[in-house]
């Protein structure tokens, strides 16, 4: 990160999709900018101006960006500059609408119509003591409520939208667990007898290399042709596909039993029967 993008950051800390929509009305402010050019006034206002201005920038760029705590300081000390410069300066009007700004950017009703309040009273006191004309200060009265509650509005949908965003986040999420949870049930169920089959048969040929050696040999063919059913089998349960219902994974597990008692016959009573569970 640049050095240029560090000091942005630290005066507009904000990654919002939507960060730039607060700047587009930043030209506005150059009526507060030039209202000392009407005014013939000296290098010494000029200088206190702009830096008011700028300061004023600052704050409301921090009541978009900061958290709940610090937005409501910036939005005071954005109010407090409005009491103090609108005496001298005309363009300070515009401090009251960026407050509106600032004070609806938030989706809780609750807390933006007492500020807006604040904002309009401050307003209807200066238009009275100032004696603005009707149309100028109803026209201010309007923007302060039209972008007040209109930033509210926009507020409230994006917390809808991140919301439901949030939702979605958490049913896949779930769905990815249940997914999960499924395939390791289905390989359980698929692997379960098989693998016991498997265990059976070898410690049968194990025994039988020595006394039956072709006996043997056909148990270990077995534990093949049952090793490649079962790989087939994991095969299918990974691509979501199972097998042919219930009655015939139970025609499956017959089968397999009979191999394995079949097996077991032949062998004798040598032969101490383990139970193997997954």
């Amino acid at each position: 990160m640049s050095t240029i993008q560090r000091v942005w950051h630290a005066i507009y800390p904000t990654d919002d999709e939507h960060k730039w929509m607060p700047l587009i009305w930043l030209p506005f402010m150059m009526w507060f900018f030039i209202d000392p050019y009407w005014k013939h006034a000296g290098l010494r206002h000029w200088t206190w101006n702009t830096l008011a201005g700028l300061f004023f920038i600052y704050l409301y760029m921090q009541a978009f960006s900061r958290p709940r705590r610090v937005k409501y300081v910036c939005i005071a000390l954005m109010l407090l500059m409005a009491i103090i410069f609108l005496p001298i300066n005309t363009g300070a009007v515009g401090f009251l609408i960026y407050s509106a700004a600032a004070i609806g950017f938030n989706p809780k009703l609750r807390w933006v119509l007492p500020l807006l309040g604040v904002d309009i009273a401050i307003l209807l006191f200066y238009a009275h003591r100032l004696h603005i004309d009707l149309a100028s200060w109803v026209s201010f009265l309007l923007l302060i409520i039209l972008v007040g509650f209109g930033n509210h509005h926009w507020a409230a949908k994006e917390c809808a939208k991140q919301e439901l965003r949030l939702a979605n986040d958490e049913i896949e999420h779930l769905a990815k667990v249940a997914e999960r949870e499924r395939i390791a049930r289905d390989l359980h169920d698929v692997l379960g007898h098989t693998l016991s089959l498997i265990t059976l048969k070898s410690e049968l040929a194990r025994k039988l290399v020595d006394r039956d050696p072709e006996r043997a040999k056909q148990e270990m063919q077995d534990v093949e042709n049952a090793s490649r059913a079962a790989l087939t089998d994991v095969r299918e349960a990974i691509r979501g596909y199972r097998s042919d219902g219930i009655f015939a994974e139970l025609a499956r597990a017959a089968g397999l039993l009979l191999v394995t008692v079949h097996g077991l016959s032949r062998f004798g009573d040598g032969f101490t029967i383990r139970h193997f569970a997954l």
